[in-house]
């Protein structure tokens, strides 16, 4: 037994690191999701300005429940499940701003091809003229 730091300290400093490193971890998993959240309500404001309301409803009303329990999540500190509904939210949110927006460029095109068709007539009346 020619160790110079005894078994006791040296079995007291493992426990000490060990509990350190538990803090550590515990602390950052802990932290509210501020990005997520933030994220999710940008997409959800993006989502309503393109007019989902009107061609994504459902998706919309998806987001805007899972940004509440999110928000709810966060209130009770279930930062986990906070993040995940916070997530999912911003996606709902995004699939309502494409489908609006993929519904808003067909409407647009179909009007081009409406207008087209217009002036494609209007010069064939003034050919025949």
């Amino acid at each position: 037994m020619n160790n110079p730091i005894p078994a006791r300290r040296r079995l007291a400093g493992a426990g000490l690191l060990a509990s350190l490193l538990l803090l550590g971890a515990c602390a950052t998993a802990e932290l509210p999701p501020t990005a997520e959240l933030a994220a999710a309500n940008a997409a959800l404001t993006q989502a309503e300005s393109a007019g989902a309301q009107r061609w994504a409803p459902v998706e919309l009303l998806a987001a805007r429940e899972k940004l509440s329990r999110a928000d709810a999540a966060v209130r009770e500190e279930r930062f986990g499940d906070a993040r995940r509904l916070a997530e999912a939210a911003e996606a709902d949110a995004l699939l309502a701003d494409r489908k609006t927006r993929a519904v808003n460029a067909q409407q647009a095109a179909e009007e081009l091809v409406r207008s087209n068709e217009l002036l494609r007539r209007e010069a064939e009346r003034n050919v025949r003229r």
